[in-house]
């Protein structure tokens, strides 16, 4: 979703804005789950504090700081697409809008000056 060009057509956007947000909703709802390791690694180096060095520490709390930071990445990264996705939406819209009433405005002179 996130490498996928915003399509075209006002409907096309809002197929890609609705399966991004879902995404996102689903993303936000699996946040828990670093919340959860970042306080078991919390727990497990209160609990080891002054049996292990602080090399062996940083190297427990290493992996869920990446993951943090990844999540972190990705959430950032999602809400940007359903931005971005919501805005074209509306510019679409616009445009799809003022396309119309120019093809009516052309079919009513054209009629005319028949």
């Amino acid at each position: 979703i996130l490498s996928e060009p915003v399509g075209a057509e006002p409907r096309t956007i809002e197929e890609q804005l609705n399966r991004a947000k879902a995404l996102n909703n689903e993303f936000v709802a699996q946040g828990r789950l670093v919340d959860n390791a970042k306080q078991a690694v919390s727990a497990l180096l209160r609990s080891l504090e002054g049996q292990q060095s602080p090399a062996e520490m940083a190297a427990l709390e290493s992996p869920v700081k990446e993951l943090e930071n990844k999540y972190n990445q990705l959430s950032e990264a999602l809400s940007e697409k359903v931005q971005s996705l919501d805005t074209a939406l509306v510019q679409s819209q616009g445009v799809a809008d003022a396309l119309d009433s120019l093809m009516q405005w052309l079919s009513s002179t054209e009629n005319q000056l028949k």
